[in-house]
């Protein structure tokens, strides 16, 4: 029997590798078998179900006949990563990564000289990986953790009615939804929107914030919640309740733009849009948090929008905030610049449901 060492650490990597490496336990029977590394969300994901693992720091290598990881972008999980790939390598083992960013996975490209990249970005993205990453083979085969999520999406339109019904919104409202990352960076994007959204001039703008748990014991956030809230009330016709809806993803049918820096809410949103056409997303990184070597040698900047494009999502680098506010109101009210990015997305993006089996066929054509 051949053994394949799934590793995972955080949430991300967890959520893409593990319905590949259940998928490749049902189906080995006697030819092939997983065992779980893992540590953080991910050692906790896998204890709720009473799966066994061990600890992804102990993990030595010998005895396994292929690795299969995700690329995190968290940095505790990028160094376990980097760190197990190292490992493998040292002992000729092949590895498998899933990437959902094409820039966690740069991370790994001088750590892993037999390594695969599975990843779930765009046509446009995985050949900016190649130019970068000579030798290393990259397969596009969308995102596993998506298969699920995807399947339900033939109610879109149902709950896209009904949500926005739900909250409130006038047909006419555009709906905005910020979706927090960890630290200070959401904080200081909401100070650009809120620097931002008064320029755009509609009056039919609502506006939902939905952060991630960290930020909300954020001390900078604390300081400046009342401040922000109360400016973004000031700016949309109002602020829209989002306290029913538990999670970010069921909020995204209701939503005209995502607002996000790193998140799989961005992905899922470009998904929606080769799907739906609806909604745009905007990816925010601040320039005093940018690795500026990141947007001057893979990114081109687009004439069209003042905003550096990746597929269907639009990433802002280094604008003032009446750059921003050029963008959004393009992403929300220019039906040229919509059609243009969601035709992209129609093309570039993969997602049918099927992105875990094309990962299990890519290992188990490495282990035989």
């Amino acid at each position: 029997m051949k053994l394949i060492a799934v590793v995972m650490k955080d949430a991300g990597s967890f959520n893409a590798v593990m319905p590949a490496g259940e998928l490749l336990s049902a189906n080995g029977g006697h030819d092939y078998g997983c065992v779980y590394f893992a540590s953080g969300v991910a050692a906790t994901k896998l204890k709720e179900r009473d799966i066994p693992y061990q600890n992804a720091d102990e993990f030595v290598g010998d005895s396994f006949d292929l690795v299969l990881c995700g690329t995190s972008s968290t940095a505790d999980g990028d160094f376990l990563e980097r760190d197990i790939c190292r490992k493998a390598t040292a002992k000729g083992i092949p590895i498998v990564a899933i990437s959902d960013v094409w820039m966690s996975a740069l991370r790994l490209k001088d750590d892993a000289v037999k390594l695969t990249v599975v990843t779930s970005i765009d046509q446009q993205s995985t050949s900016l990986l190649r130019q970068v990453m000579p030798g290393v083979k990259i397969v596009t085969t969308g995102n596993p953790a998506f298969d699920q999520w995807f399947h339900g999406q033939n109610q879109y339109t149902t709950n896209r009615s009904a949500i926005r019904e739900r909250l409130g919104l006038h047909p006419k409202e555009k709906l905005v939804c910020f979706f927090g990352g960890y630290g200070d960076q959401s904080a200081d994007i909401l100070q650009l929107l809120c620097d931002t959204l008064g320029d755009i001039g509609s009056p039919y703008l609502a506006f939902a914030v939905r952060n991630h748990p960290a930020i909300l014991q954020n001390p900078k956030w604390a300081k400046d919640k009342a401040k922000i809230e109360a400016t973004l009330a000031d700016f949309f016709g109002r602020t829209v309740d989002t306290a029913e809806y538990k999670t970010g993803e069921s909020l995204l049918p209701a939503a005209d733009l995502c607002v996000a820096n790193w998140s799989t809410l961005l992905l899922q949103a470009t998904h929606l849009v080769s799907l739906h056409g609806s909604p745009m997303s905007l990816h925010i990184i601040l320039p005093e948090y940018d690795q500026g070597w990141i947007a001057n040698q893979f990114c081109g900047l687009s004439n069209t929008v003042p905003a550096v494009t990746l597929g269907a999502a639009k990433a802002v680098y280094q604008y003032s905030p009446a750059d921003v506010a050029t963008a959004i109101s393009n992403l929300l009210f220019n039906e040229n610049t919509r059609h243009e990015i969601t035709r992209a997305a129609k093309r570039d993006f993969r997602l049918d449901g099927r992105s875990t089996e094309r990962v299990a066929a890519e290992v188990i054509q490495l282990l035989n």
